[in-house]
């Protein structure tokens, strides 16, 4: 069974962390997870599942990463405790 998948046009700028965070647990408790690397050009992917309460904490990467990445663009060791 295929999931299904929703892309939406971001609705705050992007460096509004808060603002982003809050979106994506609105849209956590209506039953849309953002998929993993979701995030691209403006707009977010997101898959249906069941509806929770989740919180959602973002940060700005220290270093490029995506399509202009330079290969070293994986999460510290501490990032990735977290």
């Amino acid at each position: 069974m295929a999931k299904t998948v929703k892309r939406c046009l971001i609705p705050c700028a992007m460096w509004d962390m808060e603002r982003l965070e809050s979106w994506l647990e609105d849209m956590a408790l209506e039953g849309w997870y953002l998929k993993q690397d979701g995030i691209f050009a403006g707009f977010a992917s997101f898959e249906k599942v069941k509806e929770r309460k989740v919180r959602y904490r973002l940060e700005i990467s220290p270093s490029k990463r995506g399509l202009l990445a330079d290969g070293s663009d994986t999460p510290d060791d501490e990032a990735l405790q977290i």
